[in-house]
């Protein structure tokens, strides 16, 4: 019933109009009638591809019944229209699945709590100079440019599910990138009770104030030393 639910508030987004104007890269996109609608794209997307993009784009247009269509499909149409969409599409549809999932109790929970995880992580980025510039890049010991982005996730742990997730320049520490995760899982899920994980490179005076602001719980793994010394410039020790 809840998947079912989901599914239909998720299609109910997908072909409203508002949301093709809000998710197109210019004012004329997607308003004339094409064979790859924005509604069109996405599902065809969100398919679990396995084979060569011209046979999926077969097997997508015979599965809808596109045979009657004078208009044919191929590769460069469909590379022409996913360059009218914009990637925030993405973002909207799966917070509405996030929002739906935790919209009644029907969840793994531990005792009446969700548990979630926040974790960093390095990602090798594609050699292209946008790409460092965006992105950043590490240099290795033989003075190579290597184009990396630094990635972090909020995941439910008992459901599997990731709650928050982004991609940002390679400098970006991990607490800043956890401080703008708790904003977004109070703004998607406001009223479930959580207990925050993080690892020792989190803890700060403002993360932990923070938490304690938003009715977060949390289980913070700390060094003594490095988190006096983060906080106040000193060790103890």
């Amino acid at each position: 019933m809840k998947k079912e639910k989901s599914i239909k508030a998720l299609k109910e987004r997908i072909y409203s109009s508002i949301f093709s104007k809000r998710h197109r890269n210019a004012p004329k996109n997607f308003t004339r009638k094409r064979v790859f609608s924005l509604e069109r794209l996405i599902l065809f997307q969100l398919n679990f591809a396995t084979k060569s993009l011209t046979v999926e784009l077969n097997r997508y247009f015979n599965r809808i019944s596109n045979n009657n269509e004078t208009k044919s499909f191929s590769k460069q149409s469909y590379s022409e229209a996913r360059m009218k969409m914009n990637h925030g599409a993405y973002i909207e549809l799966y917070e509405e699945l996030i929002k739906g999932f935790y919209s009644d109790d029907d969840y793994n929970k531990y005792k009446e709590y969700r548990l979630i995880a926040i974790r960093r992580g390095k990602l090798q980025m594609p050699n292209r100079a946008s790409v460092v510039e965006e992105f950043g890049y590490a240099e290795n010991q033989s003075n190579t440019i290597i184009p990396m982005a630094m990635s972090s996730t909020a995941y439910d742990i008992l459901n599997h599910m990731v709650v928050d997730s982004t991609l940002e320049n390679y400098k970006t520490d991990e607490r800043t990138l956890a401080d703008r995760h708790l904003d977004k899982i109070r703004e998607l899920t406001p009223t479930v009770k959580d207990i925050i994980l993080m690892d020792r490179g989190y803890p700060s005076l403002y993360l932990l104030a923070k938490m304690m602001v938003l009715g977060f719980d949390f289980v913070v793994r700390c060094d003594e030393c490095e988190f006096y010394k983060r906080s106040k410039g000193i060790c103890p020790k």
